[in-house]
C-alpha cells in the first residue's frame, strides 16, 4: 500500500510530458542547432527548451516569410 502511495504521489509531482518534450528531443537527436521561431504562445514550451539549451541558437522570426528568405 506505501508503495502505491509513493507511486501516486511522485506522478503527482513529475512535470507532464507534452508533445513539445518529444519534438525538441527528436529534432536534438537529428543534430538541429539552429531554430528559427515566430513567438507563438501555444509552442512557449518548446521555444524555451531551444532558448535553454546552450548548444542551440534560437533565431527569432518577424514572420513566417522572414524564415522563408
Amino acid at each position: 500500500m506505501a508503495d502505491t502511495a509513493a507511486k501516486i504521489k511522485d506522478q503527482a509531482t513529475a512535470p507532464l510530458h507534452s508533445w513539445p518534450d518529444d519534438v525538441y528531443r527528436i529534432l536534438k537527436e537529428a543534430g538541429v542547432k539552429q531554430v528559427g521561431m515566430v513567438p507563438d504562445a501555444g509552442h512557449s514550451r518548446l521555444i524555451r527548451a531551444f532558448d535553454a539549451d546552450p548548444d542551440t541558437r534560437l533565431v527569432t522570426l518577424t514572420t513566417e516569410e522572414e524564415g522563408v528568405a
